[in-house]
């Protein structure tokens, strides 16, 4: 799916590879030190087997392991940045609203309201421009 991701992007070949630590998400959390240090293993080998000058997570189950990640390749050496995409992306997403940026109102114009059917929906008290 990544490479198909970055395929679509027009940038496969900017991205030295997509490697696996293994371990289903749903038990990331059950042991996370092991799960810390198979990213950092990963990682490391993503950098001297396939040429990796950074590594980004592509799961949000590894929210708050960039530093585990980060520390190992500090280990070896290698200082290159580890970015864990779910705090990057909550960020761009405040410093867009923050600048009061937003996607174009001609080619994304607001969608039609639907009708929500199985539960009763409450009304929305939004008065932000940037809800428009």
């Amino acid at each position: 799916m990544i490479e198909h991701l970055a395929e679509q992007y027009g940038v496969p070949g900017k991205m030295a590879s997509v490697r696996s630590v293994d371990i289903p998400v749903l038990e990331f959390e059950q042991d996370l030190d092991r799960t810390k240090a198979a990213l950092a293993e990963v990682a490391v080998r993503a950098v001297e087997e396939d040429g990796a000058d950074a590594i980004v997570f592509g799961c949000t189950g590894m929210l708050g392991c960039a530093d585990a990640g980060r520390a190992g390749l500090l280990a070896k050496g290698y200082d290159i940045p580890v970015i864990d995409p779910v705090p990057l992306a909550v960020r761009m997403a405040a410093a867009l609203i923050e600048s009061g940026v937003s996607h174009s109102k001609i080619t994304y114009e607001k969608p039609p309201i639907k009708p929500v059917t199985g539960y009763e929906m409450p009304p929305l008290n939004v008065t932000s421009e940037a809800a428009e």
